[in-house]
């Protein structure tokens, strides 16, 4: 079996892949003003190249891909501070010498501070960081066969929530469904504690927000943890509710802002809402067509009599044909609403 992680060969891929993603990044970097993340990328094409010579394994592979990344960072850190020279003095001028001096130099500098780092915010903190963790994922899954790497493009990825994307990576479709089956019947026997410090901040409240959020993955999660909706009860400020702008398909479909106000009661308590902001925008027909095509609508007010207030206000931005939140304007809502009710 070949066993060997440091080769002469993984060394000359990795060295030539750096070199190639150096001028590339630095290109595109220069153009767009932004950089590609190419951990993706490197991880396919060092699996791809060193399985045409035959034999590897998965330590090799990922020596050689960790080699071609570390031209994209080069050529962020080039692209991105050494333009500050002229910047500074257009008339600066600075030799071939001096920029390798200066480019080795930071190479250094970065091996040095991510040795250092490295064990305190990846082992101690156990931080995420998801783009190796998919590099990752995507070694193992090659590892593994066929049927596994299918996985990466079949629908059984679409049935996974976002605790299960890495055992979706490692595992049949089927095994995949029996796993979540246990997962929900395990999740049923727990039981979730909630902290002091949450019922005391609600238990202070002046005024209280829902929002903004999906209902069903966002609000409600919260609202259904034991003590929260009793708390929120018993504290008589205020509660007011940030509707949501837009239908998610497959999670309130069809839903008015009635709806969402009554999700929200039957899972907490009636009278759980006293005032709703909705928004008084209208967005532009081909981008409601563009969200229609996805399946999402905008959410509106249907009905004349209600229990709670409602105010339409300019909340939304439609910034990068995108119907969203738009933050300023939130906070200025709840300005005026504070102003208002706390008067």
């Amino acid at each position: 079996m070949f066993n060997r992680e440091l080769t002469i060969r993984g060394l000359v891929i990795g060295a030539l892949g750096s070199i190639i993603l150096t001028m590339s990044s630095m290109f595109i970097a220069l153009k767009l003003s932004s950089l590609p993340w190419p951990i993706m990328f490197v991880v396919l094409m060092s699996m791809f190249v060193l399985k045409l010579f035959g034999n590897t394994n998965i330590q090799e592979i990922n020596v050689t891909q960790t080699a071609m990344s570390a031209g994209a960072m080069v050529a962020g850190g080039l692209a991105f501070t050494i333009p500050g020279i002229w910047i500074l003095n257009p008339n600066a001028d600075v030799s071939l010498a001096d920029l390798i001096v200066v480019t080795m130099g930071g190479v250094i500098l970065g091996l040095i501070f991510t040795a250092l780092f490295r064990k305190y915010f990846i082992v101690t903190k156990e931080l995420p960081y998801a783009m190796g963790q998919a590099a990752a994922a995507t070694l193992e899954v090659s590892d593994k066969g066929s049927k596994k790497v299918g996985l990466l493009f079949g629908e059984g990825i679409n049935i996974c929530t976002n605790n299960c994307i890495e055992h979706a990576l490692l595992c049949t479709k089927d095994e995949l469904k029996a796993q979540l089956k246990e997962q929900v019947a395990n999740a049923k026997d727990e039981q979730i504690i909630t902290t002091r410090e949450a019922l005391q901040a609600i238990h202070e409240a002046d005024i209280i927000f829902y929002g903004i959020g999906s209902l069903y993955t966002s609000i409600l999660p919260n609202l259904i943890v034991d003590g929260i909706s009793e708390e929120i009860r018993r504290n008589k400020a205020k509660k007011i509710y940030f509707c949501n702008a837009m239908t998610q398909p497959g999670e309130t479909d069809g839903f008015s802002v009635e709806d969402h106000v009554r999700a929200i009661e039957r899972h907490s308590f009636e009278g759980a809402v006293d005032i709703v902001v909705t928004h008084s925008n209208i967005a532009h027909h081909d981008l409601l067509q563009k969200y229609q095509a996805m399946g999402s609508i905008p959410v509106h007010v249907k009905e004349e009599k209600h229990d709670y207030q409602i105010l339409y206000r300019d909340v939304l931005s439609f910034e990068d044909a995108l119907i969203r939140h738009d933050s300023s304007k939130i906070r200025d809502v709840i300005a005026e609403i504070i102003e208002q009710e706390l008067k």
